[in-house]
């Protein structure tokens, strides 16, 4: 199973505004072939001007081929932690990375926030067929402190 190396967050100042989030792992993230691997980024911000929190959260699981899951691959949804709702619903990734989990979003399906804070947070979950639980698993997470996702999935 792969490790997190360390935790990694750019953006891209190409010939777009896209953010890229990577995570640099020790090992192959493709490898995974019985579970489901989830990699989470909470990224947070307090809006002056709407005088509120902004909370989303950028799910990127792995099904693996083998396992007894209805979906298999990588997938990506970006959900508004607010609103309760996905700003962008479970999408289909083709191709990933041997030693890092990256994906490149438009700022759009993150309210267009420039600066925030966030954590990140790597999870396995074994059993496919009770889904409506915390993950079996918290493999690590950051900043170090497991005491945030322990609550977020209460």
């Amino acid at each position: 199973m792969s490790e997190l190396n360390n935790h990694d967050f750019k953006k891209e100042h190409k010939d777009s505004d896209e953010l890229v989030f990577t995570i640099s792992l020790n090992d192959d993230p493709n490898k995974n072939r019985k579970f489901e691997t989830t990699y989470l980024w909470v990224l947070s911000r307090f809006d002056p001007l709407g005088n509120k929190n902004r909370i989303y959260t950028i799910i990127i699981p792995h099904f693996g081929i083998d396992s007894e899951f209805k979906n298999k691959g990588w997938y990506l949804a970006i959900y508004d932690n607010i609103k309760n709702i996905y700003t962008l619903p479970m999408l289909r990734i083709y191709n990933m990375t041997n030693n890092n989990v990256e994906v490149t979003i438009n700022p759009i399906f993150i309210g267009i926030m420039k600066n925030f804070n966030y954590s990140t947070a790597v999870m396995i979950r074994v059993n496919d067929e009770i889904l409506d639980k915390p993950p079996d698993y918290l493999v690590d997470s950051s900043s170090n402190d497991n005491a945030f996702w322990e609550k977020w999935f209460l």
